[in-house]
């Protein structure tokens, strides 16, 4: 498979940049949101109990 025509150096660079930006944001969202989780489930789970 060859590169397209329309997609230079920079562009490639660009996209690149792009999906490290959205890797990172995924990461950080998954990160941040696990207190989040671990809070819901120990709710649930005294929910279940009562």
């Amino acid at each position: 498979m060859r590169i397209p025509d329309y997609q230079t150096a920079e562009l490639r660079r660009k996209n690149v940049r792009l999906a490290w930006g959205l890797a990172g944001l995924a990461l950080f969202f998954l990160v941040t949101s696990f207190p989040f989780w671990t809070g819901i489930f120990r709710i649930v789970g005294t929910q279940a109990i009562q």
